[in-house]
């Protein structure tokens, strides 16, 4: 069965550097995690919680907050040649953060990333698929915050801070950071993680043309990136595509649609993918953008007419 988050065995690439440097034995711990011993020289699509446990475990053997020293020692052609190249032809962070957004499905398919105006300041969003309960979270969350900040160095400048710092983790891993972020107002437990960035007043996250040719199919791929987000509102979701809401919901009834039933569909279709790979129904309503399982199954059964145990040990049979 196809696993449905993945991640490109490159994103390893700068821990396998790191793990190297300091001499750290990790072929054997990849290897309990199946991850390929040669990553260094082939590409692979992995499951992304192998990958996150196989961090999480080198974090226990070297006792090293692994994720956050390789976040400080990130640079953006050691995360992605691909999108060191497509940056090098960006003249600002705004063009930057469009290349991101398309980019990013190369890299995984289990993080979000988006631009969003917090109190009237510009945020850089991240959020993984995850659950905060899974193994090496916090690892992987400082990692991608840290990684996002030099991704911003690049355009800002290398003695660029954001002037605030949000974490959907807790705030026991802070402490060896606040000689880092002197500058940089810390705060922790949100929903999602996010940084605070300076863009024009203007700025729209994601371009899109009405007359586009594949304008819904567009919005269908969105709504499959953005499933696992709480709050897929509609009033959250226009700002980002940079309408209105009567404007798009007038587009969608053209294409004899409606925002709740593509978000309900990218949902139901991530709902079942997990299911039939074996993810609990617990994980699986987070995935799908619940926070609370009683809420989950109702959704599930509506969409199904079955529970998702009930859909789950249907395909375990089979």
């Amino acid at each position: 069965m196809d696993k449905i988050h993945l991640s490109s065995s490159n994103n390893l690439l700068p821990f396998i550097n790191y793990f190297t440097r300091y001499d750290l034995d990790w072929r054997k711990v990849a290897l309990q995690h199946a991850i390929p011993e040669d990553i260094q020289t082939n590409t692979y699509w992995l499951p992304s919680d192998q990958c996150i446990s196989f961090i999480a475990s080198m974090v226990q053997l070297s006792k090293r907050k692994i994720g956050i020293e390789v976040g400080h020692l990130i640079n953006i052609k050691q995360i992605s040649p691909e999108l060191d190249t497509a940056l090098s032809q960006c003249h600002n962070l705004e063009q930057a953060l469009h290349e991101l957004n398309d980019l990013m499905p190369t890299l995984n398919n289990h993080v979000m990333l988006w631009v969003s105006k917090i109190d009237d300041r510009w945020f850089l969003c991240h959020r993984s698929a995850f659950p905060p309960t899974t193994r090496g979270y916090e690892q992987a969350e400082w990692f991608r915050s840290l990684a996002l900040i030099s991704l911003c160095k690049t355009f800002l400048g290398n003695h660029w801070l954001p002037k605030n710092i949000k974490m959907r983790s807790p705030a026991h891993l802070s402490r060896q950071l606040v000689s880092s972020f002197q500058q940089s107002n810390l705060s922790f437990d949100h929903e999602y993680g996010a940084i605070e960035i300076e863009l024009a007043e203007e700025f729209i996250a994601i371009e899109m043309a009405d007359n586009e040719p594949k304008w819904l199919e567009k919005i269908e791929q969105l709504m499959d990136t953005y499933a696992a987000l709480p709050h897929l509102t509609l009033e959250w979701f226009c700002p980002l595509i940079g309408t209105s809401t009567r404007t798009f919901q007038r587009k969608l009834n053209q294409h004899q649609t409606s925002f709740k039933a593509l978000r309900d569909n990218a949902r139901y279709q991530r709902a079942r993918k997990c299911l039939e790979s074996g993810t609990t129904p617990f994980e699986t309503a987070w995935r799908c953008g619940f926070n609370d399982l009683s809420n989950f199954n109702r959704a599930f059964k509506s969409w199904s007419h079955v529970t998702p145990a009930q859909y789950k040990k249907s395909k375990t049979k089979r």
